[in-house]
């Protein structure tokens, strides 16, 4: 069936084919053939439009560095298949990924057989879920693309979190923060505790709707917990809500934007300490100071000092934009950019300031990166399109000089090609 992972590679890239197909009743079928392993995992579900992966990433460091077993699932991946997967932070190998396939191989044969062919991401969920149920104390599971059709959704969380609403995948989810926020709402479940850092009211008020639907607690950053920025550092913040309130919380990873995500884990590990966990506060501290996310304003060079950031949306590229202003402001600075063609490119790089010394933009293996064509069409800017990215990386590192700055942004699978050329 599955000899090796040669096997299970070339049949999930078959399944390539298939798209996306939104919807559970393909997930529903086959957990229910495997006797529902999603029901035997205490999990925790994030949303979102931007800020998932870091808040998985603080609440896995977190329950790591107190001792608890934990899976994550989260999506897409900078690199392999496996990444998607991980226990205590390592990636599923080659063995576990196989061995599963084949457990689950029957149910996908019989959906086969019928003529409604489970995807590539439905399968890969299905994998994670099989994995870790009866493996870990704790399951992280990052929703793939909006929520309420996503393939994740049929888990059976204990907490929920949705990070922020943007205007992303507006061909599937609708193109107002309302429309999305539907989407995004879905993952609320009946009187699981529900958190949020949406500011946008239109989208809040969906949110806020939803869980008093379905009767589920609601806490709302800015109104149920709340951050204050310190003056000296935007890295560190004060928290304080109705069960803790701790002053000058330090997070690693760069950006107003992180003080609000690590805020969302904070108040989403204060909840479970009510019925879960226990959390020693000094842990607390030292696991958020330590947690990184690959491929987030991550340094991957030193000299020169080159840094990379999966920002593919434009609320992402305005995080990004804030952070070097906050940080670089004062440097001189080059940009190296990719993105899907799908993607609103020209409001992207909007967001680019003239503060950059050189703006290259160019494209990658995918099916769906854009190419010269689809950035030809844009607006006339002060950027030159180079179609290699590897000849447009080694000649902005050729420029750049010791006290510079190299900058790539865009797409995580771009970020994911240009992150192992260094790491």
């Amino acid at each position: 069936m599955f000899p090796n992972m040669e096997a299970v590679l070339a049949f999930m890239q078959d399944r390539q084919n298939l798209g996306i197909k939104p919807g559970l009743h393909r997930m529903e079928y086959m957990l229910n053939e495997l006797d529902h392993p999603e029901k035997k995992m205490k999990a925790i579900h994030i949303g979102g439009t931007n800020g998932k992966g870091s808040v998985t990433t603080y609440l896995q460091e977190v329950l790591l560095q107190h001792g608890y077993q934990v899976g994550t699932f989260m999506s897409p991946s900078l690199d392999r298949i496996h990444d998607h997967i991980k226990r205590n932070d390592v990636s599923i190998t080659d063995e576990e990924f196989v061995k599963t396939m084949q457990k689950i191989y029957p149910v996908i044969k019989q959906l086969d057989e019928i003529n409604d062919p489970p995807t590539e991401f439905e399968i890969l969920v299905l994998v994670a879920i099989v994995f870790l149920a009866s493996t870990v104390d704790y399951a992280l599971f990052e929703v793939g693309m909006g929520g309420r059709d996503d393939s994740t959704n049929c888990i059976q969380p204990i907490l929920t979190i949705i990070t922020t609403i943007g205007l992303d995948h507006t061909t599937f989810l609708g193109n107002s923060y309302a429309n999305i926020a539907e989407h995004k709402a879905g993952i609320i479940k009946s009187h699981v505790p529900i958190l949020t850092g949406v500011t946008q009211k239109e989208a809040l008020r969906v949110i806020e709707k939803k869980a008093e639907i379905e009767h589920a607690p609601l806490y709302r950053l800015g109104k149920e917990f709340h951050i204050q920025a310190t003056v000296e550092d935007a890295s560190t913040f004060h928290f304080s809500s109705p069960i803790h309130t701790w002053n000058r919380v330090e997070v690693g990873m760069k950006g107003n934007h992180q003080a609000e995500n690590a805020a969302l884990a904070l108040m989403g590990l204060f909840t479970m300490e009510q019925h879960e966990i226990i959390l020693e506060e000094k842990t607390v501290r030292k696991a958020l100071r330590e947690a990184t996310v690959p491929g987030r304003f991550e340094v991957v060079s030193q000299h020169p000092h080159v840094i990379v950031d999966g920002a593919h949306n434009v609320e992402g590229m305005k995080s990004f934009m804030a952070a070097i202003d906050q940080y670089y402001g004062n440097n001189k600075k080059r940009l190296l950019f990719a993105a899907f063609r799908d993607k609103p490119i020209a409001a992207m790089l909007n967001q680019v300031n003239d503060d950059f010394e050189e703006v290259i933009v160019t494209t990658f293996d995918h099916p769906r990166a854009a190419g010269e064509q689809d950035i030809s069409a844009l607006e006339e800017r002060d950027y030159t399109f180079v179609k290699n990215w590897e000849e447009a990386l080694h000649s902005m590192l050729s420029k750049t000089e010791e006290m510079d700055h190299l900058f790539i942004v865009g797409s995580l699978h771009f970020v994911g090609k240009v992150r192992k050329h260094f790491v």
